[in-house]
């Protein structure tokens, strides 16, 4: 994952107004966690796992309704969801 200082070139050159850092409590603002948010959205690896969330909902959505199969405890279809919602969001 990237440095602090790369976020803030990114969040600079993309026009966000960002808070300054906080040592003890990291950004505190608003706009600050948005362009957080488009930052990590960009980088590959949250890229690859946004990605296998949807995958994996388009193949709970495959599934015929008819067809038995085991619920999957602990799985929260609206958390997913509010997850790339914020994710995929264009900043």
């Amino acid at each position: 994952m990237n440095s602090r200082e790369e976020f803030e070139k990114w969040a600079v050159e993309n026009g966000y107004d960002i808070s300054p850092w906080d040592g003890h409590s990291g950004y505190r603002s608003a706009p600050t966690h948005h362009a957080l948010l488009g930052y990590l959205a960009r980088q590959p690896e949250i890229v690859a796992l946004l990605d296998a969330l949807t995958d994996a909902l388009q193949w709970i959505d495959a599934v015929p309704a008819d067809l038995q199969l085991p619920t999957m405890p602990g799985f929260d279809r609206d958390y997913v969801n509010e997850i790339l919602c914020k994710y995929k969001e264009k900043p």
